[in-house]
């Protein structure tokens, strides 16, 4: 799951963890594919990854403190992205979790 902001964002890393958090439970009850999500391709059984992506001016300071809070279950990758996101973008900067 990804989600991009535009602009300093403070409560990025929660409400990603709360999308995060509710997407995990769907699948786990089998409800992403029984409302006919994602038809025809296999789900992988894993906890989804966390994406945060924002371009690099614009995220918050504190966003990679509270990310580091996180459970060692939830992988999150927190992508820079340069200020012309909307085009086809380039990475920044690049920081993740130490699992997988």
């Amino acid at each position: 799951m990804v989600e991009l902001k535009a602009d300093d964002d403070l409560p990025l890393p929660l409400q990603t963890l709360d999308y995060w958090a509710r997407v995990r439970q769907l699948h786990r009850e089998g409800e992403l594919a029984r409302q006919g999500h994602f038809p025809g391709v296999p789900l992988a059984e894993d906890d989804p990854l966390l994406l945060l992506a924002a371009p690099a001016l614009h995220i918050h300071p504190a966003n990679e403190t509270v990310l580091r809070y996180f459970a060692p279950a939830v992988e999150w990758k927190l992508v820079a992205l340069d200020e012309h996101c909307r085009q086809p973008y380039r990475e920044m900067l690049r920081k993740r979790t130490g699992i997988r």
